[in-house]
């Protein structure tokens, strides 16, 4: 049975065994964890003994429901993790709450506070309670399995394997998120200490994983093997070999790079960047075995599918056969039942009151807190014809047309027809565009929860660890990571590279991953989250403009950014026209002219009474009585990614809330100044 039929629903039909949430402590989950009553008609596993559950095949899958069912409540990953509240803003990403004075503009523009409303809960429903509730439960079914299971059998290693997995998944969540926390690899009911585990470096938890996860690996098969339990076998909702394997070399990326940390552990206000160890041989170690990770899962399976657009088609669609994806492995929300995924990260709609309904997924009552945009620094550095730039981002909204010049724009249409069209906009709100309400399929709605799944590990981002971590590996492994890295390129319809650096993984990799909620990571990773930030922040000062053309004519933009050390001619607007869907009876922007590089002017078939429009003031408003620009909308005024420059260090990571280390007996404290 799949993770995503009706039977599982995270919203409903559970009795979950109470954990001290509360009172600070790690989750306490006593000998079982979870009962889903709509799941299996047999008894609970909570009504039996821990030798019957974990004996038992089937009760052992409720268990697994029990731990990722945890990563489905609120302010989890359905309207937190998944949607833009950690992982903007960046260098190529940007959240319009930045504008505004709410505990959501906090956390996207480093300034969050250890109260911080929207990702702290005094009652303990928040992101740290949940996954030390993951952690707990997959303690559990890894100690229940190892004393009571039968690991000859492949059912049991399999079950086995995906708790290493989950508890790896959580923890490296939480280094994301916090930096150093306790490692707590044993279960209270096991080692009852456990419940006050000490702040612990997060190396020792990086070391921990290289092994579960090598593990997991080991234990569990390829999605699609026999051997994989029915209910798992090709669900991409569901651990495999080739998660454990994508998730090893992410973690070992991470451990192998930099890191903002205190001076010591127990500083509360000391903290530098800096590799999170010193050791250039275990570096090395750790390179070659990102390499082998990634070449277990490319010698196995090529999943990069042929168009760049079709993976986020597939999440939107809610596919979930795991041998047509080109995802390894994504979080499984129930069908409408949990999980606000298109509610967030979709284009924002202009008339969202009024267009449910009319538009392919976004239900009559539907709402959208659409916010994430492209940052304007990282459009310019798309190659023409790079196919990624527009499914990443789009430049018209959805809206419902309420002027006067429909029979220009809209050819055909009739004077009672309500047209929904895509609205153009300026460069500050071309909205990232990966998850869209029209590639829903036909009968499923957005009013809520969605159920959409969130995407956590991609087939192309093996290629691009592979590559990356061929850099510091073998000479005969950088030909290959050449190659993978081209399979990319040649993917997203671009030209083939014949040499590369680190400059050019971390360019492809923005390109590739804008809006993914991975460039946060990579570019602390890297140690330059920083310096990137603060670059993209001042794009406008990297702005050359000067205006030629005859009066009367729009404004010719010089623009030169020290990110590539190129100069881009643009226009200060561009040119589009109209094409109806008759799918979807909406009217998409079409024919778009001068947003790419060399694109000046209006196109040669511009006539305006044949239904071209213009968008102007794209960069700034031309005076063109005295020939200068009166705003420019690329501005720090406009684009406000940080609060303060000195921040963008020492707020990369969360505070441990309050009530937590009031109740940790001391075990628990904040480092950064918090």
């Amino acid at each position: 049975m799949s993770m995503k039929n009706k039977s599982y629903s995270p919203k409903g039909g559970l009795t979950v065994l109470t954990v001290l949430q509360r009172s600070g402590l790690a989750a306490l989950c006593a000998v079982l964890l979870v009962s889903c009553k709509d799941f299996f008609e047999n008894a609970a596993p909570s009504a039996e003994s821990s030798d019957k559950v974990f004996s038992n095949v089937a009760m052992i899958e409720q268990a697994m429901c029990g731990a990722y069912q945890e990563l489905a409540q609120d302010k989890g990953y359905i309207n937190r993790l998944g949607c833009g509240h950690a992982g903007l803003n960046t260098d190529c990403e940007w959240s319009t709450w930045s504008t505004k004075s709410t505990a959501s503009a906090e956390l996207v523009t480093y300034a969050q506070t250890i109260s911080n409303s929207d990702i702290m809960n005094v009652r303990g429903a928040d992101c740290w309670s949940y996954l030390n509730t993951v952690i707990e439960r997959c303690n559990n079914i890894i100690e229940g399995i190892q004393q009571y299971g039968d690991t000859s059998d492949a059912a049991f290693r399999y079950y086995l394997g995906e708790a290493y997995f989950l508890r790896s998944f959580a923890y490296l969540e939480m280094v994301k998120y916090w930096g150093d926390v306790p490692a707590r690899f044993e279960s209270v009911t096991k080692v009852h200490a456990s419940v006050n585990a000490k702040k612990t470096d997060r190396n020792s938890i990086y070391d921990h994983l290289r092994v579960d996860l090598r593990e997991a690996a080991r234990l569990m098969p390829w999605s699609s093997d026999a051997a994989t339990p029915a209910n798992s076998r090709n669900n991409v909702g569901r651990g495999n070999k080739a998660a454990a394997l994508a998730l090893l070399a992410r973690a070992d990326l991470m451990y192998a790079g930099k890191a903002v940390r205190p001076l010591t552990l127990d500083d509360p206000t000391g903290y530098c960047v800096r590799y999170n160890f010193e050791d250039e041989s275990l570096r090395t170690e750790i390179y070659k075995e990102i390499v082998w990770a990634c070449d277990q899962i490319i010698q196995h399976e090529d999943k990069l599918a042929p168009s760049f657009e079709t993976p986020f088609r597939q999440i939107c669609e809610d596919k979930t056969d795991y041998d047509q994806m080109e995802h390894l492995w994504v979080l499984p929300f129930a069908d409408g039942a949990r999980g606000q995924i298109m509610g967030y990260n979709a284009p924002k709609l202009g008339s969202s009151d009024k267009i449910g309904g009319l538009l392919r997924g976004f239900g009559v009552g539907g709402k959208t807190n659409g916010h994430s945009c492209m940052a304007p620094y990282l459009f310019f550095q798309y190659d023409n014809g790079d196919t990624r730039r527009d499914v990443t981002c789009t430049q018209g909204t959805w809206d419902i047309y309420s002027g006067t010049d429909r029979e220009r724009l809209f050819p055909g249409s009739g004077e009672d027809d309500v047209i929904v069209y895509q609205k153009a906009q300026g460069i500050h709100n071309f909205y990232l565009s990966k998850f869209r309400f029209e590639w829903m399929r036909p009968g499923r709605e957005s009013t809520g929860d969605d159920g959409i799944d969130f995407p956590v590990l991609r087939y192309a981002d093996v290629l691009l660890m592979y590559a990356e971590a061929a850099l510091y590996t073998s000479a005969a492994d950088k030909v290959n990571g050449l190659a993978y890295l081209n399979k990319v390129r040649t993917r997203a319809g671009i030209a083939t590279l014949g040499s590369y650096d680190l400059q050019t993984i971390q360019t492809e990799r923005a390109k590739e991953f804008c809006g993914e909620y991975i460039r946060k990571w990579d570019l602390m990773r890297w140690g330059i989250l920083k310096q990137q930030v603060l670059r993209a922040a001042d794009f406008a000062h990297h702005v050359e403009f000067v205006i030629t053309g005859e009066e009367g004519n729009y404004k010719v933009d010089h623009l030169t950014t020290d990110f590539n050390e190129s100069e881009v001619t643009l226009y200060n607007s561009y040119c589009y026209k109209y094409t109806l869907n008759t799918e979807l009876n909406v009217w998409k922007l079409d024919g778009i002219y001068g947003l790419n590089k060399g694109e000046t002017g209006r196109p040669a078939e511009y006539d305006k009474s044949a239904g071209w429009n213009e968008k102007s003031d794209l960069y700034g408003k031309l005076d063109k009585k005295t020939g200068t620009l009166t705003k420019v909308y690329v501005d720090e005024l406009n684009y406000p990614v940080y609060s303060k420059a000195e921040q963008l260090e020492s707020r990369q990571y969360w505070p441990i809330f309050p009530h937590y280390i009031s109740a940790s007996n001391g075990n628990l404290w904040n480092n950064y100044g918090y």
